[in-house]
């Protein structure tokens, strides 16, 4: 098979996806590419947790604190919003068909599930970072769609819904033999989990595993493989809907994943990313296409924001290679602002630490 604030810090990474043209590319070099302005050194504060909040300190001596959990569940903020699918482990329930998800209050807002190497494989669970699908706050959860194009049936033994790097899902379903999609043999092409079925569900709430995280900002630390498959995520579903990525899919892989990300010196906090890419060239063999750039976390006015940066992109073969031209400023995981801004660090591992 063949884009953090902080209320804040995951937007950032789509807001990576949201703050730049990630990749406009109409050849090679990125001669086209938009430069990012010059980034601002991030304020240092510290802060002390309390039970009705977060009391921080800004470099002024200033103190205030963060809004305290909401009343009402359905007005917990989502700074980052996952599926999570499980396939069924007989001969013929994994699919190669295109697949998508529908979640927020628009029945158009497809998002596609496409991850690096055969996903949707037997006794496989793959989880999908869901992107700019209308979701700002969980009482935005309308439904819950998943569907396919296609006649290759796909048995679907698991689904689950997670919110805010909580590992404990807010729903959950699991399917005593198996539920089919498919187009074909009286199978339906799609499963729909409607608002009110959503909400029965007994961990639809704050409960004992949740109260103390799942409302909070994302501060502490944030780790790199939460970057690395918002990205992958992210990419998988743009090659389906972006006319300028026509061809182009996960090609062979180098080291541990497709999508890559690492710790990179410099004056600001910088992630590296690398994607091992490949495009599809009529009457031709198809080219490796390498794709790098920097992610460099900024603040100002208490928002955080990322800036793609150096990207670059290499393709081996001698026809012109257009890949991301659309404008990531248009997918953004939401509005997180705080009153202030934190410390900023990516830590060696590729990990990045928010501080209070």
């Amino acid at each position: 098979m063949k884009r953090l604030t902080i209320f804040i810090a995951v937007i950032f990474i789509l807001q990576l996806f949201v703050s730049n043209n990630l990749f406009s590319q109409p050849s090679r070099n990125f001669r086209n590419f938009k430069q990012t302005a010059k980034i601002n050194k991030t304020a240092t504060v510290k802060s002390t947790p309390t039970t009705s909040g977060v009391t921080y300190k800004t470099t002024n001596g200033t103190s205030n604190a963060l809004p305290s959990r909401p009343s009402n569940f359905e007005d917990v903020a989502v700074w980052r919003l996952q599926v999570k699918i499980t396939t069924d482990g007989r001969s013929d329930a994994n699919t190669d068909d295109k697949a998508y998800v529908q979640i927020g209050n628009s029945t158009q807002n497809r998002f596609y599930l496409d991850k690096g190497g055969d996903d949707r494989e037997r006794n496989r669970t793959d989880v999908y970072d869901l992107v700019n699908v209308g979701v700002t706050k969980i009482r935005d959860i309308r439904f819950l769609k998943i569907a396919k194009q296609g006649t290759d049936g796909w048995c679907i033994k698991k689904v689950e819904i997670l919110v805010n790097n909580v590992p404990t899902p807010i729903y959950q379903k699991t399917y005593s033999s198996c539920q089919w999609i498919d187009g074909n043999d009286g199978h339906p092409s799609s499963i729909t989990i409607a608002s009110h079925q959503l909400r029965q569900y007994s961990q639809w709430k704050y409960t004992s595993q949740n109260q103390g995280s799942i409302w909070f900002p994302p501060l502490g630390t944030l780790p790199r493989d939460m970057f690395e498959n918002i990205v992958e995520s992210l990419f998988g579903h743009l090659r389906h809907v972006q006319n300028d990525l026509k061809g182009v899919y996960w090609g062979k892989k180098y080291g541990s994943r497709w999508v890559e990300a690492s710790y990179k010196a410099g004056p600001n906090p910088t992630i590296h990313f690398d994607l091992d890419l490949a495009k599809d060239v009529n009457n031709f063999f198809d080219p490796e296409v390498d794709v790098d750039f920097d992610l460099v976390f900024s603040c100002a006015n208490g928002k955080i924001t990322l800036e793609l940066q150096n990207p670059t992109v290499k393709g081996y073969y001698w026809g012109k290679i257009k890949i991301f031209t659309a404008n990531l400023d248009d997918y953004q995981l939401g509005n997180f602002n705080t009153p202030f801004c934190p410390s900023i660090k990516v830590n060696g591992d590729g990990s990045v630490r928010v501080g209070l």
